[in-house]
């Protein structure tokens, strides 16, 4: 009785909970998490892991052969493991433990490549599901039990729609803002950033989040970002109540700074997805602007207030930027995020150019300007002048402090971490301006309130539109043609190995632009067309150079000292030259845009063009300096040798002369070795050895050699044609001879040298009428393969040899007994070639390669007969 009253009371007393706000947003969050979050994520994770088992298996197995993660073994060649499963049932999950302990005990069986694919997704037929496909893999029945064990079987996956799944967690503020309740429209607002905010907490495994990387809608979305498409609903819904009141809309703009400022640390993907949502507002604001017309004093005076509170807004990102990564130690992370606030803030501007909104347009352009002036980025004179900073970018902060790479742009200088942030965002603001300048050249037109050509130079020479009155520090102005071409020297002159990231995202922003641009996207349809990139802006880059080409300039010192000091490398010189050549302009056209009068054009073309004539000499000069200095690569003459001896042997062998012989390498010194070479020409910086540019062993095709080898053949046979020779004037008679001469001998060659008899030859082929007048016997294939010279026919006993394109004219009859031993000399390192290299005497910028090798090829006895062609 006592413990009836007192568990009613305590259900009475948590029941009353419900009354309590707060208490009752937890009670439902721990329902909301426990029942619907935690199942529909564990689901996704498990789907995710089945669809492809093996990267993780790769990543923890430690297996004798790796799993193949998306190509399986052919069905029809694999050795598949079937699962039975019974009606609407599939594989749920899978013991992981047991999985990999079976899987560590497979190993090749000798017989062919080893192949293994888990879970392969071939389907179920007949109440079947293939676990495993093997090719070269054996294993035992005891095994495949205790695989079979390994997958829990269970009902087929719901088909459960949770497209809108995030729409419920703004269910409260959408109440209060239909009954235009502020007060509790402030409330829904921040238990909407609590409830977020604990939901990322509660996922958060390792440095990674499950709402981040885990979509529990099946679909290509993850949690975080179905969350924030609900959020930039709810602002279009929002933006509507500025025709009365600007107070909920600036509630609003605040939310997606405070979904990121909880964390405290680096947390790039939620940093991307909060400035996503925050420009997302700003484009909002703009197609209010856009679809409002005629507004009135006062809207049109709310309007540019939150255009102003917006821009203060996305300003304090600085701040929160430096908190969340006071403490780390790294600058790569902030670097980054500082890259994405800037990338953001650059698409903000395109965004109020192309809406043109001259208020919008004239605060964003003060924003970009102000960027360093607001991310308290201070001057670092001293490193400036002993570093080469002009050719910092964010790539240079990827590379180890002890890279060669590194040190070279140091110049062997301390290195300090503020100062290269510092210098490295300076340019990259610097680049972005003439970016965005080339992007409005290339992409847009005139607008009715914007000036364009305005707008470009208040970039290239910073200038506010609304001077604050205060110090502000300012990017560096581009005012002449040098400076442009210096900022492309940079883009082109990489940092992190092959590629540049920098390149690629400035690349990637040129096609994501473009592509806003051409109108809206139906779903279901296919769309085609070019994919732009960084290098569709060079022209107008070369445009922009032009109208700041006032007077000619020489080639800037930095250049000239990053030159000397070995800054570009060999390959990034030769890119740098094309491009250059590239942005030429042609005096005698007019200027298409708007940036100047084709009087200004005809002018300052000719001062660029000088100017750009003097950087491509310098480079040219550089280049000529590198080959001439560069040391030949002894070891790629080497690996042509290997290359060379290992395939001339089958060369040998497919072509029917040299394979009369009965070919020896030898190694033991003779009077008989006759030397033969051949030189081949070729540019210096192929076979130099530090510049980048070598060529492929397999340049020098081994066929080559075997042609010389040929033509030694050819002209000892000619020494040894005898004293038996006759004139034919037909091939009739030709052959008619030469069924004489086989009456009495063996097998036979008839080599025809000359384009004489060329068409009849081949034509012999169709003209079946003629093969019994002439004696010909048609052969199906060669015995040894393809064989370009022997042709598909024989006369007798006597194989065809036809050796097209020779200056005399005649044929030779040659008995294939009298090819004796072919020998080459085999050194030591068992090749039996030697390639080595020498200078050009009449051009330093080319080399002579030179293949030799000591062969002998006996020919023991005279031609037959020979047969001139008259």
């Amino acid at each position: 009785m006592i413990m009836n009253i007192c568990l009613s009371i305590w259900f009475f007393i948590q029941s009353l909970n419900v009354l309590d706000d707060r208490r009752r947003d937890r009670i439902m969050l721990k329902y909301f998490i426990s029942k619907v979050v935690v199942q529909h994520i564990r689901t996704a994770v498990v789907k995710n892991w089945l669809a492809f088992p093996g990267d993780y298996i790769n990543k923890r197995g430690l297996l004798n052969v790796s799993v193949d993660i998306y190509d399986s073994p052919e069905k029809e060649n694999s050795d598949l493991l079937k699962l039975k499963l019974k009606m609407d049932e599939c594989v749920r999950d899978v013991y992981t433990l047991p999985l990999l302990f079976l899987l560590r005990r497979l190993k090749p069986d000798g017989t062919g490549s080893a192949r293994i694919r888990v879970l392969p997704g071939w389907g179920i037929h007949n109440g079947e599901v293939v676990i495993l496909a093997t090719t070269g893999i054996r294993y035992n029945a005891i095994w495949e039990k205790l695989f079979k064990l390994c997958f829990i079987r269970g009902s087929k996956w719901e088909k459960t729609n949770f497209l809108n799944f995030t729409r419920g967690f703004y269910g409260e503020v959408y109440d209060a803002l239909d009954e235009r309740n502020l007060g509790a429209f402030e409330e829904a607002a921040d238990r909407l950033v609590s409830t977020f905010i604990t939901l990322k907490r509660c996922f958060q495994y390792d440095d990674k989040n499950y709402m981040d990387n885990v979509s529990v809608s099946f679909f290509p979305q993850s949690f975080s970002q179905s969350f924030h498409n609900d959020f930039y609903r709810l602002a279009e819904d929002v933006v509507k109540t500025l025709d009365t009141t600007p107070t909920y809309f600036r509630k609003i703009m605040h939310l997606p700074q405070s979904f990121y400022q909880y964390r405290g640390e680096d947390r790039t993907e939620e940093l991307r997805q909060s400035l996503q949502s925050q420009s997302n507002i700003w484009q909002i604001l703009l197609d209010w602007n856009a679809g409002n017309r005629e507004l009135s004093v006062n809207q049109k005076q709310r309007y540019v207030a939150m255009l102003q509170n917006f821009i203060g807004e996305w300003e304090s990102w600085h701040m929160w930027l430096r908190l969340a990564f006071k403490n780390n130690a790294d600058m790569t992370g902030y670097a980054e995020a500082l890259e994405l606030h800037l990338f953001r803030s650059l698409e903000m501007l395109i965004t109020a150019i192309t809406s043109d909104d001259i208020d919008a347009t004239d605060l964003s352009t003060d924003m970009f300007t102000l960027w360093l002036n607001q991310g308290q980025f201070h001057n670092h004179y001293h490193e400036e002048y002993l570093w080469h900073s002009h050719f910092l970018t964010p790539d240079f902060l990827l590379l180890h402090f002890s890279s060669c790479s590194q040190s070279c742009m140091l110049r062997g200088k301390a290195y300090n971490e503020k100062a290269a942030l510092s210098l490295t965002m300076r340019n990259v603001i610097t680049d972005l301006r003439l970016f965005l300048s080339a992007y409005m050249v290339r992409y847009l037109g005139q607008q009715k309130n914007v000036n364009l050509l305005t707008v470009i130079k208040r970039l290239l020479s910073p200038a506010l539109v609304s001077p604050t009155g205060a110090y502000n520090t300012l990017p560096p102005a581009i005012v002449c043609q040098t400076d442009v071409i210096d900022i492309i020297l940079r883009l082109t002159c990489c940092h992190a190995g092959e590629s540049s990231n920098w390149l690629s995202r400035l690349s990637h922003m040129v096609e994501k632009l473009t592509r806003s641009n051409k109108g809206p996207v139906i779903s279901g349809r296919i769309y085609m067309g070019r994919v732009d990139d960084l290098n569709t802006l060079y022209p107008a880059f070369a445009d922009i150079a032009v109208m700041l080409s006032v007077s000619e300039q020489s080639v800037s010192k930095k250049v000239i000292t990053a030159i000397s000091e070995g800054i570009f490398s060999f390959s990034d010189k030769k890119n740098i030259v094309h491009i250059l050549k590239s942005l030429k302009k042609n005096t005698t056209e007019v200027a298409d845009n708007f940036l100047m009068t084709s009087e200004e054009y005809a002018t300052r073309v000719v001062f660029f063009n000088r100017t750009l004539d003097m950087y491509i000499s310098t480079f040219e000069e550089s280049i000529k300096s590198d080959i001439i200095k560069a040391e030949e690569d002894i070891d790629l003459f080497r690996r042509i040798d290997m290359n060379i001896s290992q395939n001339v042997i089958d060369d040998i062998k497919k072509d029917h002369l040299l394979s009369l012989f009965e070919f020896t390498p030898e190694s033991e010194i003779s009077e008989r070795w006759e030397k033969q070479w051949i030189n081949i020409g070729i540019d210096k910086e192929n076979v130099a050895k530090k510049l980048g540019c070598t060529i492929d062993p397999s340049f020098f095709p081994s066929t080559t050699i075997s042609d010389c080898v040929l033509n030694e053949i050819h002209r000892k046979l000619y020494i040894n044609r005898g004293k038996l020779s006759e004139d034919i004037s037909d091939l009739d008679e030709l052959f008619h001879k030469v069924t004489i001469f086989m009456e009495k001998e063996d097998d036979c060659t008839l080599i025809v040298y000359g384009n004489c008899f060329s068409m009849e030859l081949y034509e012999l082929e169709y003209r079946t009428d003629k093969h019994n007048e002439l004696g010909i016997k048609m052969v199906s294939k060669p015995d040894k393969g393809y064989q370009p010279h022997v042709l598909p026919y024989m006369i007798s006993n006597s194989t065809i040899y036809f050796v097209p394109n020779c200056q005399d004219n005649y044929s030779l009859l040659v008995r294939n007994s009298s090819f004796g031993r072919l020998r080459l000399f085999r050194y030591p390192d068992d090749t039996m070639f030697c390639t080595f290299c020498r200078e050009n005497a009449d051009d330093p910028l080319k080399s002579i390669i030179t293949h030799l090798w000591e062969q002998d090829a006996e020919v023991t006895d005279p031609v037959i007969a020979m047969f001139n062609h008259v």
